[in-house]
């Protein structure tokens, strides 16, 4: 009978022990899970495989403002400001004007093109250029320029335009009217584009009436490529200056 008592507590004490080393096993196993890995957000897989967002917002990098963008591209030389003064808005309009000035003031470009056909009466109203003026300043025809122009364009990183896509569109079809190509693998900035967040709700977003509310004057004859272009630089560090 004593015999039969003690097997009896042998066998509930192995069952106990048995019990707590399973229990200890299982805290382990699980207690990795919960965990992860250093310096990473802890993510679990749903029922289907994909990984699941961590329950915390995700962290996003702020917004970067558009001045700061052109903060970044003032006083530098290889960023080009382009102005052209054309002889109308058409498919067959010709640049009879052209200047790049960079983000430090300098201009690096200016060229005077002899138009094949004649100039307008309404397009010399608003640059005040004719033909008679043009060969009055030693006007070339377009590929004396476009030469040049592509000199200097090989150090350039970037170009910039109020309204890009007109004056791009008008260099490309007037170097195809001479049997060139205006092939410049640069990125265009829109500056007109990148000015609209700033003021939006404007009348117009004409260089005239944004200099206007920028209170800002022309430096030189407005409708000329170079005031033109500086008009442009003045509203791009008017801007950055007001937003840093």
């Amino acid at each position: 009978m004593e015999f039969l008592i003690g097997l009896i507590v042998l066998i509930t004490f192995a069952a106990f022990v048995k019990l707590i080393i399973s229990s200890r096993s299982q805290r382990e196993i699980k207690a990795p899970a919960t965990r992860g890995q250093p310096g990473r957000a802890n993510r679990s897989k749903s029922s289907t495989g994909r990984e699941d967002k961590p329950l915390t917002a995700p962290h996003r990098r702020p917004a970067i403002s558009r001045s700061r963008k052109w903060s970044s591209l003032l006083n530098r030389r290889d960023v080009l400001i382009v102005d052209t003064e054309t002889t109308g808005l058409s498919k067959s309009a010709e640049v009879i004007e052209i200047v790049a000035l960079d983000t430090t003031g300098k201009v690096r470009f200016h060229a005077l093109s002899m138009p094949q056909e004649a100039i307008p009466v309404d397009a010399s109203n608003i640059h005040g250029l004719t033909r008679a003026r043009l060969r009055k300043l030693r006007a070339k025809p377009w590929p004396h320029a476009h030469t040049k122009l592509a000199s200097i364009l090989e150090n350039a990183k970037v170009l910039i335009a109020w309204n890009a896509s007109f004056d791009r569109r008008m260099l490309e079809q007037t170097a195809a009217r001479h049997g060139l190509h205006f092939g410049v693998a640069l990125p265009w900035r829109d500056a007109l584009k990148d000015y609209r967040p700033f003021r939006p709700g404007l009348r117009s977003y004409s260089l005239g009436n944004v200099m206007q509310s920028e209170r800002l004057r022309f430096n030189g004859q407005a409708h000329r490529a170079e005031a033109d272009c500086r008009a442009v630089l003045s509203i791009m560090r008017s801007v950055a200056q007001r937003e840093s």
